[in-house]
């Protein structure tokens, strides 16, 4: 079928695609259903120069919405790829989904060509899903919700963002480029599996909207809220970003997981990043970056913690043993870091640790369960807010960090 003027199929009212195949292409809009567009065993391929598919109706919250299930879609849209008015559900569905020309493609005006969007909420229970998008591959102005399924997301914008909460339960979550990886006001990840490169932050969770809304792709105008949150406790956790691995612009909680992070080659950033408060009380983390604002977590935690800096960087192997020489957690940056913070259940106040950062290692007593406060405006010297490049308060050399309390360690510089 083919709209050569405008879109290729409308439904007044709600449309219905079951048990069939259809091709569209479309100058316009290729499916649209007023009120909802349900899909179930349907093969659906469109190629359209505005949406994809999509619901309408902004006149009753109980319409415009969009169902997909046990259906297959090929979707290469000039704009949004999926577009629901109110709710979007997807479940059992194989998608692959290109809109705006893909991840490398420049916007012009307010286009948007996100991927998968919703004006409320997005609810996707399973099923298989490559994302190729200039704008945010999945976006929610209300709340995102991943109880399973499989992602491969490329995108010019965020992987996923929600204007108020993303959930992961389950699942795999691989975004290979993306600007933001994950973003929302709050964020709560306790399962699946998620793999994360960006060029900025790789969970970034912050108040207010996203200046993109059902427009097109522009810089986030979030503001900083201590309503923000990021709760991890579960799950497996990889990222490598050029901003801030972790960001919370309130608390930052984790209490399982295992969380790794590549983070920053600059001072401007951190591998962990928050402005409230910071607990581990299980879990493994290992969070590499550069040390100008690095932040431990904090004295509420429950779970030993270590933060510590090295005068020069290193691109190799982080690892952590205890007395017995027993590697306890070790991790294999992506990138050159000068900063560590590793955190995990075997780490007990009293013991004694040796971490490993390429070729120097140092010796950690736990006298507290936190090692090395670290903090923006940490000086890279002695004393918090100093400036001696690597020289410890006394003014002696030695290897890597000891923290501002002077417990353990060979020498070397507080912890930033």
């Amino acid at each position: 079928m083919t709209g050569n003027a405008g879109n290729g199929i409308t439904g007044k009212d709600t449309l219905k695609i079951e048990d069939t195949a259809v091709s569209v292409t479309a100058a316009n809009h290729g499916i649209n259903g007023k009120d909802c567009l349900v899909l179930k065993q349907a093969d659906v391929t469109v190629t359209s120069g505005g949406d994809a598919l999509r619901a309408t109706n902004d006149s009753d919250t109980a319409l415009g919405c969009v169902l997909i299930g046990a259906s297959a879609l090929t979707l290469t849209a000039g704009e949004d790829g999926i577009q629901a008015e109110t709710t979007l559900t997807l479940f059992d569905t194989t998608g692959t989904v290109t809109s705006g020309g893909g991840s490398g493609a420049a916007l012009s005006g307010d286009v948007s060509a996100k991927g998968i969007k919703a004006g409320t909420d997005i609810t996707v229970r399973s099923g298989s899903y490559t994302l190729d998008c200039a704008d945010d591959a999945v976006h929610a102005n209300g709340n995102v919700t991943v109880s399973g399924g499989t992602f491969t997301v490329t995108t010019g914008d965020d992987g996923v963002h929600a204007d108020n909460a993303v959930t992961i339960m389950d699942g795999t979550i691989d975004i290979p480029k993306c600007y933001e990886g994950i973003e929302g006001q709050t964020i709560t990840i306790s399962g699946g599996t998620i793999d994360i490169v960006s060029s900025d932050d790789g969970l970034n969770a912050a108040g207010g909207a996203d200046q993109s809304g059902f427009g097109g792709r522009g810089p986030d105008r979030f503001s900083g809220s201590s309503d923000s949150s990021i709760a991890i406790s579960g799950g497996t956790l990889r990222i490598d970003a050029s901003g801030d691995g972790i960001d919370s612009n309130g608390a930052l909680t984790v209490s399982g997981c295992e969380i790794y992070v590549s983070g920053p080659m600059s001072d401007g950033d951190s591998a962990l990043d928050y402005d409230g408060s910071a607990t581990v009380t299980g879990g493994t983390v290992i969070a590499a970056g550069y040390s100008g604002m690095a932040q431990n977590f904090g004295a509420d935690s429950t779970q030993g913690s270590i933060l510590l800096t090295s005068r020069s960087t290193s691109t190799e192997t982080i690892r952590v043993t205890d007395a017995s020489g027993s590697v306890l957690a070790e991790f294999a940056p992506a990138k050159a870091y000068s900063c560590v913070i590793v955190s995990t259940p075997a780490l007990k106040q009293g013991g004694t640790y040796t971490v490993t950062m390429g070729g120097e290692s140092t010796d950690v007593t736990l006298e507290s369960l936190i090692y090395g406060t670290g903090g923006m405006g940490g000086g890279m010297g002695g004393q918090p807010g100093g400036g001696n490049m690597g020289m410890p308060p006394d003014g002696n050399g030695g290897g890597m960090g000891t923290p501002p309390d002077g417990n353990g360690g060979k020498g070397g510089r507080p912890g930033q």
